[in-house]
């Protein structure tokens, strides 16, 4: 039997590359991944700054009533502060900039917590300028998802206001059917009912 020597070097030029090329993906990929994990930790210690933290907890103590006030004497600086960075957080997130499993544990309750206190405030926005923290409800959505299908009942979100009972806004917030549809609720208690059977016969 005679080799094709010029078929067997082609063809062992073409693994090369083949191999070449996907090694330089997997280190542009590690490349991307490494700065994008730089990027959500930046967001997430621009959030946790002394004036950021406060203007949180001055939000959060707000009646509807209050908060809507403050936009209609153009008071509402820290709302619009807030609703910024989550907006950012969440176009950077649904463009794949960066993982969203990643943003979620990081950002913890952050986005439900924002989501419902400025509910109202975000829908009379939208009744005045259309398009409004689209983003920032998409957000949401995604950490109440994931809380229901990888959380235990007694780490989800909670808020206590000053003079009402602490409301477990997991609890509260899947009954929104601006969020969650009844099919997405449906689905994301199925996953959980199917992990929690999964992870029982893993510890028989």
């Amino acid at each position: 039997m005679e080799w094709n020597w010029e078929a067997v070097a082609g063809f062992v030029a073409a693994g090369i590359l083949v191999l070449t090329l996907i090694f330089a993906w997997f280190q542009v990929r590690e490349m991307r991944r490494g700065r994008n994990a730089e990027l959500v930790v930046q967001l997430y210690q621009q959030s946790r700054t002394t004036a950021a933290k406060q203007e949180l907890e001055k939000v959060y103590k707000q009646s509807s009533e209050i908060l809507e006030e403050w936009h209609q004497k153009d008071q509402d600086v820290e709302i619009e502060n807030i609703l910024d960075r989550l907006e950012m957080l969440g176009i950077l997130t649904s463009q794949r900039f960066f993982d969203e499993e990643l943003a979620i544990k990081l950002f913890g309750g952050m986005p439900i917590r924002s989501w419902y206190c400025l509910r109202s405030y975000i829908e009379n926005r939208r009744n005045e300028q259309g398009h409004y923290a689209r983003c920032v409800q998409e957000f949401a959505k995604r950490s109440i998802k994931y809380q229901i299908k990888h959380y235990p009942e007694n780490e989800w979100t909670r808020l206590k206001k000053d003079g009402s009972p602490e409301k477990n806004l997991i609890q509260e917030l899947q009954k929104d059917t601006l969020l969650l549809s009844p099919r997405e609720r449906w689905i994301a208690h199925g996953k959980r009912w199917v992990r929690g059977l999964f992870d029982k016969r893993l510890r028989a």
